[in-house]
């Protein structure tokens, strides 16, 4: 799945987490409609993705107008091609409008992505969007091809984007305790599942992609088979998951800087130690213990 990241320091998904976080600081309220969600809930990162030849996918949620954006752009070799046929092809956009107000999405894989979000009323929903290969004319997506304009010999580049083959309704719950989903993590064990992290409740589930059936995974009290987090309890709003060596899969939680000096708050890391799909193990992650505790010198397989 091209949208991993190669193996990289420990150090740098730290660094990301601070980033994503000081972004949010500069982020100003907008005015809100009749029922949109609270800018709280609203997703700080904008997830992409690189495809062959250089094209490059960037997702975002714009809650505020019930939609999700895509931009698309290839990335051009310095001195590949003229300036003027650079410009012609090198980017576009398309927009998915939603019945919801969306407030998360997460992609699974090159053609698929997970999106969460309010509905009018407060129903919490999550669906799973599915993507094609090729377009119903058989040309390969995405891609930029080349023709020409009739009468003139001028080349044109146009753009061909996955069509969206599928939308399956994975929940759909009136508001309740659990409240809405305040974000979305794609699992490290495999592409059929996605962890879902409830607002309210602030537990933790792991829904099936195909089947819609989850299970809660972590919570703040103590359940039977399942991970007691207290930590979860806190106010995180940058999340990612990866496949740590010498850890396991492992979902992260991070914060806001906490004070002008620099200092982050704690983040919190969730863990597979074995990679079997079942959370076994948590870590509170200060800025002391990602250096004792060997994350800053871990590598990571693939990050999300």
């Amino acid at each position: 799945m091209t949208h991993r990241v190669g193996i990289t320091s420990g150090a740098s998904l730290l660094a990301l987490l601070v980033c994503l976080s000081c972004a949010a600081t500069a982020q100003v309220k907008p005015q809100l409609t009749d029922g949109c969600p609270d800018t709280r809930l609203w997703q700080l990162s904008a997830p992409t993705t690189t495809y062959a030849a250089r094209v490059v996918r960037t997702v975002t949620t714009d809650t505020q107008n019930r939609q999700i954006r895509m931009d698309w752009r290839r990335c051009e070799p310095t001195g590949a091609i003229a300036a003027t046929q650079a410009s012609a092809r090198s980017a576009t956009s398309e927009v998915f409008a939603t019945p919801y107000w969306p407030t998360y999405v997460v992609v699974i894989d090159d053609y698929n992505l997970c999106v969460a979000g309010v509905a009018r009323g407060g129903d919490v929903v999550l669906e799973h969007w599915s993507f094609g290969t090729t377009t119903a004319q058989g040309s390969s997506a995405p891609s930029i091809q080349r023709c020409l304009v009739d009468g003139t010999g001028t080349p044109q580049h146009v753009w061909v984007l996955p069509p969206r083959n599928r939308v399956n309704e994975l929940l759909r719950d009136p508001a309740s305790a659990a409240g809405p989903i305040r974000a979305l993590l794609r699992d490290p064990a495999d592409a059929e599942h996605v962890y879902v992290w409830f607002d309210g409740t602030k537990s933790l589930s792991r829904v099936q992609l195909t089947t819609g059936i989850s299970a809660v995974c972590a919570a703040t009290r103590a359940q039977p088979g399942v991970l007691e987090v207290s930590w979860l309890s806190a106010e995180f709003d940058t999340f990612t998951s990866g496949d740590y060596v010498g850890k396991g899969f492992c979902l992260f939680f991070g914060q806001r800087t906490a004070s002008a000096d620099g200092s982050v708050s704690p983040g919190l890391a969730l863990v597979d130690s074995n990679r079997d799909g079942v959370l076994d193990a948590f870590a509170v992650l200060t800025q002391a213990s990602w250096i004792h505790d060997g994350w800053a010198s871990a590598t990571v397989r693939a990050s999300y």
